[in-house]
């Protein structure tokens, strides 16, 4: 019982850590052994349709709330709706630069069908993952990494269905 009990109320955490080298913390059970990873502060999510850079057209940027990150970028090559965009997320420590302590990860399954969602797949060697879009036009990637993490595509202008936005605006649950 005490086993299953603990098992229930694993903690997850994430943060920016208030330091001048700021980290964000990949939520991970704390099972009183297992060493928290971390990730260097600065986020991009490195494409065809954003940059394969890493620089201010491949940065996601806060949004909305502590550990959910986005960005806006233009799918113009029709390549990208056939073959898909080959895509791969990159923390660095320093601004669109890439150092030792950088760190690239992936999505379960590394394959995206936009609008649609992810797993953030962290440890191991990361590979490449596919997004496939359904048309040519502005898209969203907002990166959750709250519990549990999550990386949705959708278009700019519309819900994570593709429907367009009532005057509510969109709700995204995170």
């Amino acid at each position: 019982m005490k086993k299953v009990l603990a098992t229930a109320f694993m903690c997850y955490s994430v943060f920016i850590s208030p330091s001048a080298s700021s980290e964000i913390i990949i939520p991970t059970p704390h099972d009183g052994g297992t060493t928290t990873p971390k990730l260097p502060s600065n986020l991009y999510l490195r494409c065809g349709s954003t940059s394969t850079s890493v620089n201010s057209q491949s940065r996601l940027t806060p949004f909305q709330k502590p550990g959910v990150y986005t960005i806006v970028y233009d799918v113009k090559n029709a390549d990208a709706l056939s073959r898909g965009d080959n895509c791969i997320f990159t923390a660095t420590s320093q601004p669109d630069t890439v150092g030792s302590d950088s760190v690239s990860f992936s999505v379960s399954g590394n394959f995206v069908q936009a609008p649609g969602y992810a797993t953030p797949k962290f440890g191991g060697t990361p590979a490449p993952f596919t997004i496939k879009y359904s048309s040519l036009r502005a898209y969203r990637a907002i990166l959750s990494l709250t519990n549990p993490p999550n990386l949705m595509i959708m278009p700019a202008d519309g819900r994570p269905d593709g429907s367009e936005p009532d005057e509510g605006g969109i709700s995204l649950g995170f």
